[in-house]
């Protein structure tokens, strides 16, 4: 049981460091510089250095992956160049929308889904191997799966 924790744990964390490097990767990718944009083509090259430096971007790119790493592990998503706010007060409140619409979702899918039914165990006649005691029917109306149902007019 602990052999699989442990490679779980790994698991986890590799898809995890994976994510987020992807995600540095593809930010990283996007054509132009920030500081340029942020300033206009007209600014002068002093202030396009200084605001490179001021928001690290004169750094190598494994310096910034750690920086940006590190400051999610402690809770610092940054600043958001659009908003000028905190990122973890942007999606603080974004996420008091979005909690009760996906609790929503589950209490409607959990109501709408077809009732358990009991499955005789393995052995009484139908064979087979080890099969939970309660599962559900796929969804059927009239021999016909219910999703072209919910298409026919």
């Amino acid at each position: 049981m602990l052999a699989f924790l442990v490679r779980r744990l790994l698991t986890l964390a590799l898809t995890a460091w994976l994510a987020t490097l992807v995600v540095f990767a593809v930010l990283e990718a996007i054509p132009g510089d920030p500081a340029l944009v942020m300033l206009g083509t007209s600014a002068q090259p002093e202030a396009v250095a200084a605001l490179r430096a001021q928001m690290g971007l004169d750094r190598p790119w494994p310096v910034r992956y750690a920086g940006w790493v590190g400051g999610m592990l402690h809770g610092d998503f940054g600043t958001s160049l659009t908003y000028a706010r905190p990122v973890a007060g942007l999606v603080a409140d974004r996420l008091a929308i979005t909690l009760p619409l996906a609790g929503l979702a589950l209490v409607l899918s959990a109501g709408i889904r077809p009732p358990p039914r009991p499955v005789p165990p393995p052995g009484r006649g139908r064979g087979g191997g080890p099969a939970p005691f309660y599962t559900s029917r796929a969804p059927r109306a009239r021999g016909k799966p219910l999703g072209p149902l919910l298409l026919e007019k």
